[in-house]
């Protein structure tokens, strides 16, 4: 692993001399807006380009323009549908700002006489919502252009942005408040594995905002998207054309409110922690067999070789920062026009949470547990992004694409707590160490075979390794005492011991994950002249595609217990523990160590995808009629010594679809859609291994007995584009699930999580979406420039419980669905001044975090929380720009309640209904700064 850093280090400093040398020379800035000339209105989407060279750009949705050039004389041309072109000389000089308003004369002829060659600009926000407009499917978007105004580090910042959308933890997507594991998501058109060992999740957070050229929300299903989601098809596209050279630096300084400057906990960590590589000095090594012996001494000796790393240290946590440097580049190899884009960053972060538990007797009235604690995470991440792409003509492509991510969780856990069912105080540790890489690489094509052909092609590879070393869980332990009658009293408890092995007492654990995805598909598209349309084309489209994933997990934890019949002093807390468990105190009158390795703590996992579609698009009239039907047969295979049949499921699904659409003028639509869609169980919900969370205290367990969920989805909305900028849209869903998997919470003394197929469920709900920008209502600079957006989504979902449930309510909603959902956006960006602000809020309500009977087990739900960002960005002598980002403003918390008397709601004044968890980490101020050169 250290080789791979050495590399990454190595292309930072290769590609930031790169920048440097080619770009050193001073550069102007030339901004301003192009109109109409006989009415006067802004022209969004006018074409400028800088004559002799690939520079250009596109207007924006107020008519204004911006391009960075070098010193000296320039000319522009300027070109624009129905339009009379220009070309205009420019003279720029001492790295100036100089602003050049262009006024553009109607040509009527040129319509029927003109002949537009032109690349589809992607990255404008005008075209996104065209692209919306123009779609056969439900879909939602955001441009690169809106991101770049917007802030934000991510693709999980640019999400917030989407209408429907809820962030869970700041990186998962929840799509019109269902479950995040109803979500596909794709980059550049192709799957990618789970970020996360333990759930059917995509972190967003892993990509970088500026190198995404678009991101699309689909709601409703296509012949051409997976056949399994129920929530939305994520689709990013990351960036790769260019039109100019560019070099770009960003750096970034934040604080989070009761973190930055406070106490903080660190284990004994890796000279390598900063890297995100930091598992070699925390690994067991060779010495260490592969099963401790039942023998207590020889146990015991061989313990001896494991490193002895278990104290920690108190400190300061630092403040977070980030660095990023960007590039593109455009040249030609033997005639092949050949551009470049690579990004590289790295960010270093701190933050301390603090965490509250709470258990209750059946029925939620007796609290028979309490815990409060803090969770102290330092975590690195870094990225290489590197985007290829050549063409040798204007109908012939080829892109390569690369992303890496390496991400280091370094994580103390400190927790007091009273076990008032058994009469104890307790102060656990908890000290982890986390790496994981993960990698995605694509090797594509676009080809024009004709006018009326396209052929295009995709092979991949996404690979995911997670290391966990040596996790180590410390607990203290001693009779009950009030807080009255002793002050002090965690400081004067015992160590605890287990006589057998225990996570709870003294353990290690170390697990990894390794995990490769192959992926492949080709679609073909060809176009018709349209009787029945003179403007539009029938489509039809078909394509294959074929993935290949493999997953191998395992897990190995020890205890350390007391040498039988020969024990040690029991140490007292404050004991330094790196002297506690020397090794030379391992043997008679010290301490031994016990395998706790379970069969079902490792498994290997397969799964194979082959799907093949047709589709076709009709425009009839006013109609577009858009249908056909994808195939998709798909293995999957669980194989672990836990189980007394390994998993051996087989499925082969029909889905159709059909999407209709009305144009009642050009400005204003109706759409239908249907589809038939899948859910799958993944790798970790089949496989028998027990995973117990520290944090929430609970044991997740999978169940290999899980089925396939389908589910019928129907689709009805109005829509309105006022403007090239402006959409408004009004729609109802319905979704009817068979076998929905859901999670559990199991009848026992324990908490223990898993999952179950529910017999059927439904949801239905209204979804309003408005985009409306403020530049016509007035001209005054704060209105003018404006704009807000907003989504709301109210939704209700029933169950089916069958004959074989046990739950007393009759009817409760699906887990994971929120009955409502609010997006609400206030954006101001003026060009002229550089001076961009929006603010963003989003809620959810309550919904279902797991279900329980209401007799031996009781639901558990999340409460709603009212989430505020706030973004201030200003551009100045030219290229530099600050910005300022404040997360979660109101500092809200993530609550968990038990529904006590099971009526399928949470009253917070009910004596029954009580927190299970909480967890707040304060609000986040980041200042950043970034050059464009």
């Amino acid at each position: 692993m250290s080789l791979c850093w050495k590399n990454v280090l190595a292309l930072v400093f290769t590609l930031s001399i790169l920048g440097t040398t080619l770009n050193a020379q001073e550069r102007a800035k030339l901004i301003g807006r192009v109109t109409d000339q006989e009415t006067g209105e802004e022209i969004i989407g006018a074409s400028i380009l800088v004559k002799g060279t690939g520079t250009g750009t596109a207007t924006d949705i107020f008519g204004n323009y911006a391009l960075n050039l070098v010193n000296g004389t320039h000319v522009l041309q300027l070109t624009y549908i129905g339009y009379e072109s220009q070309e205009i000389e420019v003279v720029l000089q001492n790295a100036e700002t100089k602003e050049l308003n262009i006024t553009l004369k109607p040509d009527a002829q040129q319509l029927d006489m003109v002949e537009v060659v032109a690349k589809k600009d992607q990255r404008s926000e005008a075209s996104m919502i065209n692209t919306v407009k123009e779609s056969d499917m439900v879909v939602s978007g955001v441009s690169a252009e809106l991101i770049a105004k917007q802030g934000g580090g991510s693709a999980a910042d640019v999400m917030k942005r989407i209408p429907g959308i809820t962030l869970i933890e700041n990186r998962f997507v929840m799509v019109r408040g269902l479950n995040q594991r109803y979500n596909s998501v794709l980059v550049n058109g192709v799957g990618v594995p789970s970020t996360e060992p333990d759930a059917k999740v995509f972190s967003f957070d892993i990509l970088p905002s500026s190198m995404i050229d678009q991101l699309l929300v689909y709601k409703s299903g296509s012949a051409e998207l997976p056949g399994e989601m129920a929530g939305a098809v994520i689709d990013v596209t990351t960036r790769n054309d260019l039109t100019e050279d560019f070099n770009s630096i960003s750096l970034s300084l934040g604080a989070r409110v009761g973190t930055t400057g406070q106490r903080f906990l660190f284990d004994q960590g890796s000279g390598m922690d900063y890297t995100g590589f930091g598992t070699n000095n925390r690994a067991w090594g060779n010495q260490f067999p592969q099963k401790l012996s039942s023998n207590a001494n020889e146990a015991a000796q061989q313990a001896q070789s494991l490193n002895n790393n278990w104290a920690w240290s108190e400190g300061t946590a630092l403040p977070t920062g980030s660095i990023s440097y960007s590039m593109g580049r455009l040249f030609d190899v033997g005639g092949l026009e050949m551009s470049n884009i690579t990004s590289v960053g790295y960010s270093n972060d701190y933050k301390t949470s603090e965490v509250s538990n709470y258990k209750y007797s059946p029925g939620g009235t007796a609290s028979i547990y309490n815990s409060e604690g803090n969770k102290f995470e330092n975590s690195t991440k870094t990225y290489v992004l590197s985007n290829f792409s050549a063409r040798w003509n204007s109908n012939n492509k080829i892109e390569f694409k690369n992303l890496f991510n390496q991400i280091g969780e370094r994580e103390m856990f400190e927790r007091e707590g009273e076990d008032l069912a058994n009469n104890f105080l307790q102060k656990d540790y908890s000290m982890r160490y986390q790496s994981r890489s993960f990698y995605m690489g694509q090797l594509s094509g676009e080809h024009e075979l004709s006018d009326d052909k396209k052929l295009t092609w995709t092979t991949g590879l996404s690979t995911m390794r997670m290391n966990e070393p040596d996790w180590k869980r410390i607990r203290y332990q001693g009779g009950y005492v009030s807080a009255e009658d002793n002050p002090n009293r965690y400081n004067d408890l015992p160590l605890a011991f287990f006589n057998q092995a225990n996570l709870d007492y003294n353990s290690r654990y170390s697990s990894e994950l390794n995990e490769n995805i192959y992926n492949a598909r080709v679609d073909y598209e060809q176009t018709f002249e349209n009787p029945y349309h003179s403007d539009k084309k029938i489509k039809l489209n078909a394509g294959l595609y074929g993935e290949a994933s493999k997953r191998d997990f395992s897990v190995r934890w020890t205890s350390i217990t007391p040498f039988p019949n020969n024990a040690p002093e029991t140490p007292v807390y404050g004991a330094d523990m790196n002297t506690i468990f020397a090794p030379e105190n391992f043997g008679p009158g010290g301490w031994t160590m016990r395998e706790g390795t379970n069969p079902s703590d490792a498994y290997s996992a397969e799964s194979t995808l082959l799907s093949g579609y047709l589709g076709a698009s009709l425009p009839i009239g006013k109609f577009t009629f858009n249908g056909g039907a994808r195939v998709e047969s798909f293995n999957q295979n669980i194989m672990s010594e836990g189980l007394m049949e390994n998993v051996d499921n087989n499925n082969l699904n029909i889905l159709p679809f059909a999407n209709v659409s009305y144009d009642i003028n050009d400005k204003m639509l109706l759409r239908a859609a249907y589809s038939k869609t899948i859910n799958r169980p993944s790798f970790r919900e089949l496989a028998p291994f027990n995973f117990y969370d520290f944090e929430m205290r609970a044991n997740i367990v999978g169940n290999s007995n899980l089925k396939q969920s389908e589910i019928q989805n129907i689709d009805l909305r109005w829509e309105l584009y006022p403007s090239e900028n402006e959409s408004i849209s009004i729609g109802t869903f319905y979704k009817s699930f068979k076998n929905p998997i859901e999670m559990f919470i199991q009848p026992n003394q324990n908490t223990i999580f898993t999952y179950e197929n529910a017999e059927a469920a439904t949801s239905a709900g209204i979804e309003v979406e408005v985009k409306k920008s403020f530049k016509d209502i007035s001209h005054f600079d704060l209105i003018h420039h404006s704009s807000l957006s907003l989504n709301a989504s109210l939704i209700h979902s029933t169950m089916t419980l069958g004959e074989n449930s046990m739950e007393v309510n009759s009817e409760r909603p699906l887990q994971g669905q929120s009955p409502y959902v609010v997006n609400l956006g206030y954006y101001y960006d003026n060009p002229q001044t550089g001076w961009a602000f929006n603010l963003l809020y989003n809620t959810y309500g309550q919904r279902i975090y797991s279900v329980g009977d209401g007799q031996n087990s009781y639901p558990w739900y999340e409460m709603p929380r009212q989430l505020i960002d706030l973004n201030i960005s200003k551009e100045f002598n030219n290229n530099w720009e600050v910005s300022l980002n404040v997360e979660n403003l109101l500092n809200a918390k993530y609550q968990l309640y038990v529904d006590g008397n099971a009526d399928g709601k949470i009253d917070t004044s009910n004596e029954n209904d009580n927190m299970v968890m909480e967890s707040y980490s304060g609000q986040a101020f980041t200042l950043g700064l970034s050059y464009k050169f």
